[in-house]
C-alpha cells in the first residue's frame, strides 16, 4: 500500500506552491537569500542583483544602476529603514527610500569592505550596527556617526569531537548584546565579554555550534553537536534560557543546516541543502519538500512561507499548504483526477481518465491495470460495490472488485452497455441508474437493465437526473419526467427548456439546484424557479463546471481554477443577496468537486485536494497595501516620499497604481480626484492620467482590494493647481487697472508732448528771431554804412554800389532766412557767402575764404537756417581781426551719418584761448549769437532724434597764431515737412 503522509514533490503544478523563475522575471535561479522589508516587498539576493517584489512586479537593481557587484548574498533592515546589500567581494551598499547609496555616495560604506564577505547584521539599542560572519573571526561596527571600527577575534583552535580534527573556536554564529555585555555564540560554544578587544570569557562550552538561526520574536535555534549525548539536536532559546530541543531523526553525516524557522502556528521549518525542507510539529514530521540546494526560510505578513534556492529559485508556500491536504499528480502516474466518487465506508474512488484509484485513510491504492486510455470522466458506486465507469461515448462499463493486495486494486469487468453512452445518473439511494445516449434512455436497477425509452419525436437527450423524491427526469429541448417509461413534458420547468443542463444537485428534499450551461444557475422549490446567479453579491467571472452542497456549509462551485462557495444558497428563495466567496487558491483544470466527511474534495489536473470546509470558513485573505509605484509630472517623475505637487500653467499628471499582495488573483483599484470627481472609479488598470486640471486645490486618492479582501488604506497625493497670470481672479482687475493707468498715462503724455513741442517751437520762434537781430545788429550795420560812406567820399562809386548791393541782397536774405528753420544747403552757402564777400571788403580783403561741399552730400538737402553765420562771425572778428593780411577761413561740409551733416570751420587766426580773453573785453553780441546758435542746435536736434554739437579746438596748439577749428553736428533733412512732422 501506498501511504501518503509527507513527502511532497514541488516540480511541476502544485496550488499551493508557487515557484519563480527567470522565466517569472527574477534574473537568476541562484538565489542566496529571500528577506522582508518593513513596507511589505519581498526582497531576492541573487547572484544577477538586489530584486524587489511586490507579488506582480519585479525590479532589480544591478550594476547598471550602480552597484559595485551584482552577486548579493543577503538583504537585511535597520531601524532608519536601511536595506543593506552583502556583495560577495565583501562590500557594502545599501537603498534607502528607492534610492541606491555606494561608496560613490557615501565614502564609510569603503571603510567597511572586507576581504572576506560578511553574512550576519546585528543593531544594538543606540543604533550601531555589527557586522560578521559564521566563516571568520572578524566584527566590523558601524556607528550612528557613520564611524567604522574594525576588531578581530583571537585565533583558537579547539578540538570538535564529531569531526575528529580541531577548528577555529572563535568562528562566530551569532552576536548580541544584553546587560551590557557582548554575548557571542562561537564554535566553541557560548561567551561574552565587555569589549572586542578583552578576552572572552566561557559561558558554556559543552555545545560545538555549528549554525545560529534568529527568529523574529527575539527567540533563536542553535544547530549545536551535544558532546554528553554524542549527537546533534537544534536548541530553541529565549534570550538565554533554553526553552525546546529538536532531533533531526532524517538527518544525515554530512547534512548542511541552512536555516531553521519556526512559524506563526509553531509549525518547525527545517531548510536542508541536500534534501530539501522538512517540517516538524511537537517534534514530529508533518512534511517534506523536495526543494534542492535550499537557503533561507521566512513566513510574510499573509502567512506565506518563502524559501530561496540557490539553483532553482523561490517558492512560496500558501498560507493552507499544512491546513490542506495535497496529493500531487505525480502519485496518480503523473495524470490529473478527473472525476471521483465517495463511498459510505469513508473511501474515495477516483479516476485519472485511464487508472481507477481508492483513497482510505490516507493509504492510495491503483488498480492493476489502466481501464482506459484516458478518457473516463464518470466514476460511481452502486449499493452492492459495483463500480460503473463511464468514457463519453463509449461503451459503459460496470466492475467488481475482486481482490485488494498491497497498493494494488483487482478490478473485474462485470457487465457493460454495450452503445456508446453519453452520461448516466445513479439515484440518491444507489440502487439504480440511468444512461442516456442521444435518443435512448437505458434504465437499470443495480446493475440489470429493466426498461429502454427511447426519445419523443426529433428530441435528443442532454442529461439525466434524478430528484430527492427518486422521479427520474431526462432533458433535451424539453424537461421530461419519466414515468412508468413515458416521457412527460415537465411543465414546472419549462422556463429551462432549449437549455443545457451541465449538472442538477439536490439540495434538499424540497429544493434542486440547476446549472445551465455554466452561465446561470437556478434554485428550484414548490413548482418555482429563483435565479441564484442575480442574487450573488458579485459576479462569478468564469463558467461553473462542477458544484456540491452540504447543509452545514454550504454551497461550493468549481470553475476551471477557482472555487467558490456560498454559506446562505437558499437566500435566494426569499429574494435576499447571497454571500460569496472565493478559495485563495489557483488550481490547474479543476474537474470535479464532492463533499465527503466535511471535507471538500477537489479532483483537478495538479492532484487530487481534500479542504476541511473550517478551513475555508475561517479564511481570511489580507487586504493588499497600496503604493505610488511611481507619480509622474509632465512626464518627469517625482522625487520618492513626496506628497503635494504644486504647477502652473499646462501640466500632466500620471499616477502609476500598485499594490503589495501575493495572492494569485489580480488587484482591482479604485481612484478619484478630489476637487475634480465626484466618486470612486474601480478598474484593474493601473496608470491614470490627468491633465491641464483647472486652478485649484485637489486631493488624488486610491486604494486597492482582491476580490475578497478588504479595500486597503487610502493613499493620497495633494495637488495645489495655481492660477497663470492670464487665469488668476485679480487678472483680470489689473488689467483694466493698468489698461486705464496706460490709457491716462498715454493723455498725459500726448499733452505734455504737444505742450512741449508747442514750448519748443514756440522758443525756435524766439531763438531764430534772437538769430536774426544777431546777425542785423547795429554793429554790424552801422560797419557797412560806415564801409559804403567811405567809398562814396573817395569818389568809389562802383565799390560802393556793389558793396550797397551785396549788403542789400545779404538783408533780404536774412529775412527771407526767418522764415523757415530748413534751408536749402546752396542757399545757406550762397547766404554764408555773401556775408563773407561782404566782410571781406570791409576788411580791404585781408583775408580770403574756401567754401567745400563734399561730393557724398546730396544736393538737395536741407539743414538748419541762421547756424553757420554767427560762427563765421566769430571766426572773423575774433580770430582773424588782428591779422594784417592773409587771414584764411576754410569751411567744409562732409556727411556724418545717415541724418546728420558734419560741417568745419577753420581760420589762421590766434586761436581759442585769445580769442576768449577779447570776448571778455569786447561787446558780448557775437557771445549771444553763438549760445543762440548752441541753443537752437540742440532744439533742432531733439525734434529730429539726432544728436547734435559743436565743438571748439586749436589747430596749431603752441602757435603764435594756432588758428581755431569749430565742428558742428547738424541734422539734415530733404524736405522741410519732415521738419514739421517732428513738431
Amino acid at each position: 500500500m501506498m501511504c501518503l503522509l509527507a513527502h511532497i514533490p514541488v516540480q511541476g503544478q502544485n496550488p499551493y506552491i508557487k515557484h519563480y523563475t527567470v522565466n517569472d522575471g527574477l534574473p537568476s535561479n541562484k538565489v542566496y537569500n529571500v528577506f522582508q522589508d518593513s513596507r511589505k516587498f519581498i526582497w531576492f539576493a541573487t547572484d544577477a542583483g538586489a530584486v524587489r517584489f511586490d507579488g506582480t512586479n519585479f525590479k532589480t537593481y544591478t550594476t547598471a544602476d550602480g552597484l559595485p557587484n551584482s552577486e548579493i548574498i543577503r538583504i537585511e533592515e535597520d531601524t532608519k529603514g536601511r536595506l543593506w546589500l552583502f556583495h560577495l567581494n565583501g562590500m557594502f551598499s545599501f537603498i534607502y527610500k528607492d534610492r541606491l547609496f555606494t561608496a560613490r555616495e557615501e565614502a564609510f560604506l569603503d571603510s567597511l569592505s572586507n576581504n572576506m564577505y560578511f553574512r550576519r547584521m546585528y543593531e544594538d539599542e543606540k543604533g550601531s550596527l555589527y557586522f560578521y560572519s559564521n566563516i571568520n573571526r572578524e566584527i566590523f561596527v558601524l556607528e550612528p556617526d557613520n564611524e567604522v571600527l574594525k576588531y578581530q577575534l583571537k585565533k583558537k583552535l579547539v578540538f570538535i569531537p564529531h569531526l575528529n580534527n580541531y577548528g577555529n573556536a572563535h568562528t562566530i554564529f551569532r552576536l548580541t548584546k544584553h546587560e551590557g555585555d557582548f554575548w557571542l555564540s562561537l564554535k566553541g560554544g557560548l561567551h561574552k565579554t565587555k569589549s572586542f578587544a578583552d578576552s572572552l570569557i566561557p559561558v558554556q562550552t559543552a555545545l560545538f555550534y555549528e549554525r545560529a538561526f534568529n527568529q523574529k520574536n527575539g527567540s533563536f535555534f542553535l544547530d549545536a553537536y551535544n558532546t554528553k549525548l554524542n549527537v546533534f539536536k537544534l536548541y530553541k532559546y529565549n534570550e538565554f534560557n533554553l526553552i525546546d530541543s529538536l532531533y533531526f531523526d532524517m538527518r544525515k553525516p554530512d547534512e548542511v543546516i541552512t536555516d531553521v524557522y519556526e512559524d506563526k502556528a509553531g509549525n518547525i521549518w527545517l531548510s536542508s541543502y541536500f534534501t530539501g525542507i522538512y517540517i516538524y510539529k511537537h517534534g514530529q514530521l508533518i512534511q517534506n519538500f523536495d526543494i534542492g540546494e535550499a537557503q533561507n526560510i521566512f513566513e510574510d505578513h499573509e502567512g506565506n512561507i518563502w524559501i530561496a534556492s540557490l539553483g532553482n529559485g523561490v517558492y512560496r508556500m500558501h498560507p493552507s499548504i499544512l491546513a490542506h491536504q495535497h496529493i500531487h499528480s505525480n502519485e496518480f502516474s503523473g495524470r490529473g483526477i478527473k472525476t471521483i466518487a465517495t463511498s459510505k465506508d469513508s473511501s474515495l474512488w477516483l479516476s485519472d481518465g485511464s487508472y481507477t484509484y481508492k483513497l482510505q485513510k490516507n493509504i492510495l491504492q491503483r488498480s492493476t491495470r489502466p481501464l482506459s486510455e484516458g478518457g473516463i470522466n464518470q466514476i460511481a458506486l452502486l449499493e452492492n460495490g459495483l463500480i460503473i465507469l463511464n468514457e463519453p461515448n463509449q461503451t459503459l462499463k460496470i466492475y467488481q472488485l475482486k481482490n485488494q493486495n498491497n497498493n494494488e486494486l483487482d478490478l473485474h469487468l462485470y457487465s457493460k452497455i454495450d452503445i456508446p453512452i453519453k452520461k448516466f445518473a445513479i439515484a440518491l439511494d444507489n440502487k439504480s441508474f440511468t444512461a442516456s445516449d442521444n435518443f435512448m434512455l437505458y434504465l437499470h436497477q443495480m446493475e440489470k437493465p429493466v426498461s429502454f425509452i427511447p426519445r419523443m419525436n426529433s428530441d435528443m437527450f442532454t442529461s439525466v437526473f434524478y430528484n430527492a423524491e427518486g422521479q427520474l427526469f431526462a432533458a433535451g429541448k424539453s424537461i421530461f419526467l419519466v414515468k412508468n417509461d413515458s416521457l412527460i413534458p415537465f411543465k414546472p420547468l419549462e422556463q429551462l427548456f432549449g437549455k443545457t443542463i451541465r449538472q442538477h444537485l439536490n439540495l434538499d428534499n424540497e429544493t434542486q439546484l440547476f446549472n445551465i450551461s455554466g452561465d446561470s444557475l437556478w434554485l428550484f422549490r414548490a413548482d418555482s424557479l429563483h435565479s441564484l446567479t442575480a442574487l450573488f453579491e458579485r459576479n462569478i467571472p468564469s463558467q461553473i463546471k462542477s458544484m456540491c452542497y452540504d447543509g452545514k456549509s454550504g454551497l461550493f462551485m468549481a470553475s476551471n481554477s477557482h472555487i467558490y462557495w456560498s454559506p446562505n444558497p437558499m437566500d435566494a428563495l426569499r429574494g435576499l443577496t447571497v454571500g460569496l466567496n472565493t478559495l485563495d487558491v489557483r488550481f490547474n483544470n479543476i474537474y470535479q468537486i464532492d463533499i465527503q466527511n466535511e471535507n471538500l474534495i477537489i479532483a483537478s489536473e495538479d492532484g487530487l485536494t481534500r479542504i476541511p470546509p473550517e478551513k475555508l470558513m475561517n479564511q481570511t485573505i489580507k487586504k493588499p497595501i497600496a503604493y505610488f509605484s511611481q507619480i509622474y509630472l509632465n512626464d518627469a517623475p517625482l522625487k520618492y516620499g513626496l506628497d503635494t505637487s504644486i504647477v502652473r500653467g499646462r501640466h500632466s499628471f500620471s499616477f502609476a497604481l500598485s499594490s503589495i499582495h501575493y495572492s494569485p488573483e489580480k488587484a482591482f483599484y479604485a481612484y478619484m480626484l478630489e476637487g475634480k470627481d465626484t466618486s470612486w472609479t474601480l478598474q484593474q488598470s493601473s496608470n491614470i492620467v490627468y491633465q491641464d486640471l483647472r486652478p485649484g486645490k485637489y486631493t488624488f486618492k486610491f486604494k486597492a482590494r482582491l476580490q475578497d479582501s478588504d479595500w486597503s488604506d487610502e493613499l493620497q497625493h495633494f495637488i495645489d493647481v495655481k492660477p497663470t497670470l492670464v487665469k488668476h481672479p485679480l487678472f483680470f482687475v489689473i488689467l483694466v487697472s493698468i489698461t486705464v493707468a496706460l490709457l491716462v498715462t498715454f493723455i498725459l503724455r500726448r499733452k505734455n508732448k504737444l505742450h512741449r513741442e508747442q514750448e519748443t517751437a514756440h522758443q525756435l520762434v524766439l531763438l531764430e528771431q534772437k538769430a536774426l537781430q544777431s546777425m542785423m545788429n547795429p554793429h554790424f550795420i552801422f560797419n557797412a554804412l560806415g564801409s559804403i560812406q567811405s567809398y562814396i567820399l573817395k569818389n568809389n562809386a562802383a565799390d560802393a554800389g556793389l558793396y550797397l548791393s551785396q549788403f542789400a541782397r545779404l538783408i533780404r536774405q536774412n529775412l527771407n532766412a526767418i522764415k523757415t528753420s530748413m534751408i536749402s544747403l546752396d542757399e545757406e552757402v550762397d547766404r554764408l557767402r555773401n556775408y563773407l564777400d561782404l566782410e571781406r571788403l570791409r576788411m580791404n580783403n585781408r583775408f580770403s575764404f574756401i567754401i567745400d561741399i563734399g561730393e557724398e552730400i546730396e544736393e538737395d538737402v536741407l539743414i538748419p537756417t541762421m547756424i553757420l553765420q554767427p560762427i563765421v562771425e566769430n571766426a572773423i572778428w575774433h580770430g582773424l581781426a588782428t591779422l594784417e593780411e592773409n587771414g584764411l577761413i576754410n569751411i567744409f561740409f562732409t556727411k556724418f551719418t545717415d541724418k546728420t551733416m558734419r560741417i568745419v570751420i577753420e581760420d589762421n587766426g590766434i586761436g581759442t584761448e585769445q580769442a576768449a580773453l577779447q570776448t571778455k573785453r569786447k561787446d558780448t553780441h557775437l557771445q549771444i549769437g553763438m549760445n543762440l546758435t548752441l541753443k537752437r542746435l540742440e532744439l533742432i536736434g531733439k525734434k529730429l532724434n539726432v544728436k547734435t554739437s559743436i565743438t571748439t579746438s586749436d589747430i596749431h596748439p603752441g602757435n603764435p597764431y594756432p588758428g581755431t577749428k569749430v565742428e558742428i553736428i547738424v541734422p539734415y533733412v530733404f524736405e522741410a515737412a519732415e521738419f514739421e512732422e517732428n513738431k
